[in-house]
């Protein structure tokens, strides 16, 4: 999942735009807010608290580009319980676990 912070004097809307762009070249068509979930950041040994942001978008096309400094690979992936319990961080599980209830009751 592409990832960082906001910079100052920018808006979360903002930094999800250049974020998208800047790690895997991708241009936002839309936007929706799904949640946000704290979680902890360690930098150069110290553990500050975050709060990660977790939006759904619509992009422009598909065609990941892979971006020195990003990223060196990506898969498109189902949902599945086995591939969650393989994110790093609880926060984009609890986000993903969102998402996918959210589309199951859509469903029914």
């Amino acid at each position: 999942m592409p990832g960082g912070f906001i910079d100052p004097d920018e808006s979360s809307e903002e930094a999800l735009r250049r974020e998208m762009l800047e790690e895997v070249g991708l241009t936002i068509h839309s936007m929706h807010y799904l949640t946000s979930a704290p979680n902890q950041y360690v930098y150069r040994g110290i553990e500050l608290p975050v709060l990660d942001m977790f939006y759904v978008v619509e992009v422009e096309h598909r065609d990941i580009r892979t971006i020195d400094g990003e990223i060196s690979d990506w898969i498109w992936t189902d949902l599945s319980d086995e591939i969650l319990d393989k994110l790093a961080f609880v926060s984009n599980r609890s986000a993903l676990e969102f998402y996918r209830g959210r589309i199951a009751s859509k469903e029914t």
